[in-house]
């Protein structure tokens, strides 16, 4: 009787239906779950790569505006490397520095030069050479020395300037004269 009924027509059908429902699931869940996960992270690593793309495409854009704006200004770079020199050269800056003061008759009593690294250092970076000057002039070489000062090709900052009256002052009208002078290198 068992057997009569397990080879039955409709137990053949359910056997079929049965079995064909577990293939079925099988092949989603070990075939087309992995193919779709798949295609679902290639996609998002298409989008990833997309941005990575855009991101190099502006980098490159920059570098050669970059290199256009070089291309275009290549002459004036010599100038820029003896305003901005790679060390600190403080002889050449005292030797400007007295040019200036014959040129223009202001007299120097004291030059002082704060800590600064005559050493190469490992990275570059921008640092100042910081001299502390005082001297006497009458104001129109004050004038002059800071007008001539300035006029040089080394880049040169006066970030501080005191102008007093001489204590001992005589009939040439000498003013006191205290500046530091920070001069730029890298």
């Amino acid at each position: 009787m068992i057997k009569k009924d397990i080879f039955s027509k409709k137990v053949q059908d359910y056997t079929f239906s049965v079995l064909f429902f577990l293939i079925f699931s099988f092949s989603i869940f070990f075939i087309i779950k992995p193919t779709l996960t798949t295609l679902f992270s290639l996609k998002k690593q298409a989008k990833d790569l997309e941005e990575v793309d855009q991101f190099y495409d502006q980098k490159i854009v920059m570098i050669a505006q970059v290199q256009q704006f070089l291309e275009n200004h290549r002459e004036k770079l010599p100038l820029l490397k003896e305003a901005i020199p790679d060390k600190p050269n403080l002889a050449k800056v005292i030797d400007d520095l007295n040019k200036v003061s014959s040129e223009s008759g202001f007299l120097f009593k004291k030059i002082d030069m704060g800590e600064t690294s005559l050493k190469e250092a490992k990275e570059k970076k921008y640092n100042q050479l910081v001299l502390n000057i005082e001297g006497e002039a009458d104001f129109s070489k004050i004038f002059n020395f800071l007008e001539e000062l300035l006029k040089q090709r080394r880049l040169k900052m006066v970030e501080k300037l005191i102008i007093t009256q001489n204590k001992e002052s005589s009939p040439s009208g000498l003013l006191k004269v205290e500046m530091e002078i920070n001069a730029s290198y890298l």
